[in-house]
């Protein structure tokens, strides 16, 4: 169920291989800066692949041939810049059905990797500072890590060119 004015955290993709074409939902087309219009209709697959940083670019093309080729699924965490021209990381999974030892559909879903907002690292801080005043070091040290980490992922959506971009890590599920 769908409600107003609330967007979906999680949207689903589809691409024919033999035809090339890729259908999308309206949140998976904004992600990677596609009108969502031509995302119902089907687009090439080179519209999604382009928006997808430059540096990530390789590995994520290299992950989809590799799994179109053995049908095995996959996880994958990368950015894309999407219709505002913001950078965005989402992790993508999916699979690609094979008929008569040929790729098929390929299909899946995406997910947008958000930083912690300003109110949660607010609170982490406080947590932090009531570790400190009950002396618990080791508390407010890991405390620590996950409010730099999440300060490091608020920078992460900014705008930049869409041939630039980071390195995330790749894992395969089976």
């Amino acid at each position: 169920m769908h409600m107003p004015g609330m967007s979906p955290a999680i949207g689903s993709w589809c691409w024919e291989v033999d035809h090339d074409r890729c259908f999308a939902d309206a949140f998976t087309c904004r992600l990677f800066g596609v009108d969502p219009g031509d995302g119902r209709q089907g687009v090439k697959s080179k519209r999604f692949l382009d928006a997808i940083c430059a540096t990530d670019r390789p590995r994520v093309q290299r992950l989809l041939h590799a799994m179109a080729a053995s049908g095995e699924a996959f996880e994958e965490d990368y950015h894309v810049v999407d219709t505002n021209g913001r950078r965005r990381r989402v992790l993508a999974s999916g699979q690609c059905f094979r008929a008569r030892d040929m790729p098929g559909i390929f299909a899946g879903h995406v997910v947008e990797v958000r930083p912690i907002d300003f109110p949660a690292q607010e609170l982490i801080g406080a947590a932090i500072a009531k570790a400190r005043s009950r002396k618990n070091e080791a508390v407010a040290y890991i405390l620590e890590i996950a409010l730099s980490e999440a300060r490091k992922s608020a920078l992460d959506s900014t705008p930049i060119d869409i041939n630039q971009g980071g390195g995330p890590s790749t894992t395969n599920v089976n």
